[in-house]
């Protein structure tokens, strides 16, 4: 058995007739944080990135997008609060670059992070934050080709994993190690407590998107992902 996991891919360069339709569906909060925004493009990223949630979830949801509402962790997770769907449903969100994504799967707990390829400054420094000391070994022996892309691949998937229980970095990335096993895929490795207790794990790692990285983590299942990606349309 697998765990379907709908991901829709939405390119965040846009009309600004799209940007504009998009902020009038936000919600009363959701305005006041895009008011917040000072810089132009990451105004126009979360705006187009909420729209295609809001829109995301009410075709899931089999409603209109305004008459969803959202409640936030302590942390700033979103879960819906209107319409209540079952408890084994759950989304997440990440973006990055040009491009958001938006997955929606029939589960507790799912989280997803996308990451533009590029050069990391400071590689050296950014891995001893992110791998633990069996990743950092096996990172050291690279070349410098291959440790950017190595890192950056550690990263997606511990922030994914972080983000499907909604701690955020309060959980150091280095106390989780990803393992890929020939037989059994990816597997997460931690001693940390609130990661154990949502176990057992499933992830999934994707090169979908050109010049992009993607991972998926989803808590308490113990399937493997069956991820479908869609390429996002705004309504209107």
């Amino acid at each position: 058995m697998n765990l379907p996991v709908t991901i829709w891919k939405i390119s965040l360069e846009q009309a600004p007739q799209v940007i504009e339709t998009g902020y009038r569906l936000l919600s009363p909060d959701e305005q006041q944080r895009t008011d917040c925004y000072k810089v132009q493009k990451a105004r126009e990223s979360f705006i187009l990135t909420r729209t295609a949630l809001r829109q995301a979830l009410a075709k899931r949801l089999d409603c209109l997008p305004e008459e969803l509402h959202f409640d936030y962790s302590e942390r700033g997770k979103p879960s819906l609060r209107v319409p209540r769907p079952s408890s084994e449903f759950s989304f997440s969100v990440s973006h990055s670059g040009e491009l958001a994504v938006v997955a929606i799967a029939d589960c507790k707990h799912i989280g997803i992070d996308c990451e533009k390829i590029r050069p990391l400054a400071n590689a050296e420094s950014l891995a001893r934050t992110v791998l633990c000391e069996v990743e950092w070994n096996r990172w050291i022996e690279l070349d410098e080709e291959k440790q950017m892309g190595s890192l950056l691949k550690s990263w997606t998937l511990k922030e994914a994993c972080l983000k499907a229980i909604g701690t955020g970095l309060a959980v150091p990335m280095r106390d989780l190690e990803v393992r890929s096993e020939s037989d059994i895929g990816l597997q997460l490795v931690t001693a940390q407590e609130i990661l154990l207790t949502v176990a057992p794990w499933a992830l999934a790692y994707f090169e979908q998107v050109s010049g992009y990285q993607i991972a998926l983590a989803a808590a308490g299942v113990s399937k493997k992902i069956a991820a479908e990606f869609y390429e996002f349309h705004f309504d209107g």
